[in-house]
């Protein structure tokens, strides 16, 4: 799967999360330039294999971007221009040492190994009436997921993730 050339440039995202889909294998140039709405997270799983110019250029609200690619995906230049100078990045520990020394991703503020789980993705939601769906996933495999309605960050006190249910 593809995103194409400057297919979100400039557009509001409403999320802290971008978790991009796992069967994407490549991002065309400018495809999230500009983009606005306070996307704090990226979320780059393990089939990426290239990158094009400019991806998430000028993105500078990005702080912490995971690549869960076991290569370093290939980058073209610029693809994490005014966002990876401030930015964290997070990948396997077995990967380490090659985003470290890969083209485009060793120009990050930091470069670390995940501990623990990736963040999850905000959920799948479908509206019935006055029910919600909600399917709650994530990227780490059998990671242990706790949710809240009230709005506040979740923590390990909070209700179990175990299957999608009705929300009221």
């Amino acid at each position: 799967t593809t995103i194409g050339v400057d297919a979100f440039r400039s557009a509001i995202i409403h999320t802290s999360t971008l978790d991009l889909p796992e069967s994407l294998t490549s991002i065309q140039g400018g495809a999230f330039r500009e983009i606005g709405g306070g996307v704090q997270t990226i979320i780059l799983h393990k089939n990426l294999t290239s990158m094009g110019n400019g991806v998430f250029y000028g993105v500078t609200s990005i702080n912490v971007v995971y690549c869960l690619a076991a290569t370093p995906p290939t980058i073209d230049n610029g693809a994490f221009q005014y966002v990876a100078e401030n930015a964290t990045l997070y990948v396997t520990s077995s990967a380490l040492s090659a985003y470290q020394g890969a083209d485009g991703w060793k120009g990050f503020k930091e470069i670390k190994a995940i501990e623990g789980n990736v963040p999850c993705s905000k959920p799948d939601i479908h509206f019935f009436e006055d029910n919600w769906l909600l399917n709650i996933t994530c990227a780490t495999p059998h990671a242990t997921i706790y949710y809240n309605t009230d709005g506040s960050n979740p923590t390990t006190s909070s209700t179990k993730y175990t299957t999608p249910f009705f929300y009221t």
